[in-house]
């Protein structure tokens, strides 16, 4: 009992006795009858009263508090042996005791604060046992545990484990039914990164570069490449049914991008198959007046134009511009191919076969030699070009 009881007890026992005395207070009583006995009740049974009544309810109080205490004592040691068992089951999945390891992490995981992290623990030891069946266990428990009401770090493993093992399909089917919340952050949008890459959708990889750029992971330079990446992807695996859609999904790339020798190389190619010649020629006229590019230049030598003059005033310029080349020389022959200049094609084709034959060239020059006529140059410069491409594929 302590001190404040016992101080309150004697005081409370002198008030009595003291008022109980007094005349104020003595000079009235209650009496009332039970039983045929009578009883007499004065001020000093009301004291009593209440005195006892403060005891037992003091009482009361210290039993609930003594049991809230023993509970939360025990509380307090089932969350030390979990942590403990984290602890010590980690140091035996360091020295390789898998099992032992996994017994631990799920012993008294439960009442951990985290109790996810210890099932996540146990279901990497799953994994590396290749115990699919217990792993899966684990994390739809922790999943079910989680505290990371955000991003529940089971759903992370889950996908990361999906995309290891090849279920790529399962992968997506889970990700579409997770709230935008969680998708958007951190993890999940480097996991959905990987696994786009995996599947080739491409175009979710574009639609996530504003996410993708508030991440650390990730440089400027990496993301501006990922983005031709991807825009060049999309173009060489899309099925455009006709020049509308081509050109619709051509101006949804950024600007910067579309400045891109290499993805305007893809586009100008795209646009000859849908038979926009005459777009391409211009796409490739303006990248090429203003710098270089060897494979710009090669595509446009190519194009089958209605007015092939025209292109050969503009290689021309390009000439005295950046000096000659035979990447120019080729590109002049193919269009005196298309407008049937067949001595000047032979003289633009010299310049390359003497300095650099390919067999692309050889077999150019064999053309124009059989339409001048001289079939026996032709037959000669046709067997170089193929003897010349056989020694190229060993």
């Amino acid at each position: 009992m302590s001190l404040k009881l016992i101080l309150v007890l004697f005081f409370g026992l002198m008030g009595v006795i003291i008022l109980s005395n007094w005349p104020p207070f003595s000079a009235g009583s209650l009496s009332f009858a039970i039983d045929g006995y009578k009883i007499n009740v004065d001020l000093g049974f009301f004291s009593f009263l209440m005195i006892m009544v403060f005891i037992l309810f003091h009482l009361f109080l210290n039993l609930i508090n003594l049991f809230l205490n023993t509970f939360q004592f025990r509380i307090i040691r089932l969350k030390e042996k979990a942590s403990y068992n984290l602890s010590l089951g980690l140091i035996y999945k360091g020295l390789g005791d898998l099992k032992r390891a996994e017994r631990l992490f799920i012993n008294k995981a439960t009442h951990s604060e985290l109790p996810e992290a210890h099932f996540i623990a146990a279901a990497e030891v799953a994994h590396q046992r290749n115990d699919n069946l217990s792993r899966d266990n684990y994390i739809e428990k922790a999943f079910g545990l989680s505290a990371s009401k955000k991003l529940p770090i089971a759903i992370i493993k889950k996908l990361e484990w999906m995309v290891e093992e090849g279920k790529l399909d399962l992968a997506v089917q889970i990700l579409s039914t997770l709230p935008l919340k969680i998708k958007k952050q951190k993890k999940m949008l480097v996991l959905q990164k990987v696994l786009y890459e995996k599947t080739g959708d491409f175009d979710k990889i574009l639609n996530m570069l504003p996410d993708l750029k508030r991440l650390d992971e990730f440089n400027n330079n990496y993301l501006k490449q990922l983005e031709l990446s991807c825009a060049i992807n999309v173009l060489v695996s899309g099925c455009f049914t006709d020049i509308a859609s081509l050109r619709k999904k051509w101006l949804s790339f950024s600007k910067d991008i579309r400045q891109k020798p290499p993805i305007i190389a893809v586009y100008a190619k795209s646009l000859l198959k849908n038979d926009a010649s005459s777009e391409a020629e211009k796409i490739l006229k303006r990248c090429l007046d203003d710098s270089m590019d060897i494979q710009l230049l090669e595509i446009y030598g190519s194009i089958p134009s209605e007015k092939p003059k025209r292109m050969l005033r503009a290689i021309q310029y390009w000439t005295t511009k950046y000096g000659e080349s035979l990447e120019l020389e080729m590109a002049a022959a193919q269009q005196c191919i298309f407008a049937t200049m067949w001595g000047k094609a032979k003289n633009h084709l010299l310049k390359v076969v003497e300095n650099s034959p390919t067999p692309v060239a050889l077999k150019l020059m064999a053309d124009v030699e059989e339409r001048l006529g001289n079939h026996g140059v032709s037959l000669v410069r046709r067997r170089q070009g193929l003897e010349l491409a056989a020694k190229e594929k060993r």
